[in-house]
């Protein structure tokens, strides 16, 4: 194991600073102990909530669990697909198209309701009833809501090569950035990964 250890290298890194949504390209990442990336999905749109069931929902993780329809995923929004978000210096922009639309101070939460007005105003089918929500130190990782998690915070992975294997399988191409990993890794045997586990 440790032999395959060495031999794996990140090819690239990337961070979702909105979950289910878009994803950055980033060369370093800082990583908090019992947390994960530093900025990685520290947002998530709530929907299906009132704004006491949002803030609770957006504070404390054991609210999460199995609630998959209260938090907008591109699933269940399929219109976020085409939008891109950047967290950087306290600043979150959305962006279309590589054009932006609006930016605001994430400290600011008048500015975090314009965000959530520009959206519905861009967009029809959203509700009124979605919120833009923020935790730093409980994520809204997958492992945050799923029932079938006893972790909630984490950081993932993505063997390319399983991939690769998996579209063998299949016979058809798969989209990497459908698995929303943290980092790309390469070098290492198709479902090697597993055997890293203990």
């Amino acid at each position: 194991i440790f032999q395959d250890y060495m031999s794996a290298i990140i090819t690239s890194i990337h961070n979702y600073p909105v979950k289910s949504i878009s994803f950055q390209n980033i060369e370093k990442c800082k990583i908090n102990k019992n947390i994960g990336i530093e900025g990685d999905r520290v947002f998530a749109f709530s929907q299906n909530l009132d704004l006491d069931q949002s803030k609770e929902f957006e504070k404390n993780p054991e609210t999460r669990k199995g609630k998959w329809n209260k938090i907008v995923t591109l699933k269940n929004t399929p219109v976020f697909n085409k939008y891109n978000f950047s967290n950087e210096e306290n600043k979150l922009t959305l962006t279309l198209k590589n054009k932006e639309i609006i930016t605001i101070n994430i400290n600011n939460f008048d500015e975090r309701d314009d965000l959530v007005k520009k959206l519905i105003e861009l967009e029809s089918s959203l509700k009124n009833d979605i919120r833009l929500m923020r935790n730093d130190e409980h994520p809204f990782y997958d492992t945050s809501i799923s029932n079938k998690s006893i972790i909630k915070n984490s950081i993932s992975f993505l063997n390319i090569n399983s991939i690769k294997d998996f579209e063998k399988k299949i016979d058809q191409k798969v989209e990497f950035q459908r698995f929303r990993a943290n980092f790309y890794v390469d070098r290492i045997e198709a479902w090697e990964e597993p055997s890293w586990v203990n």
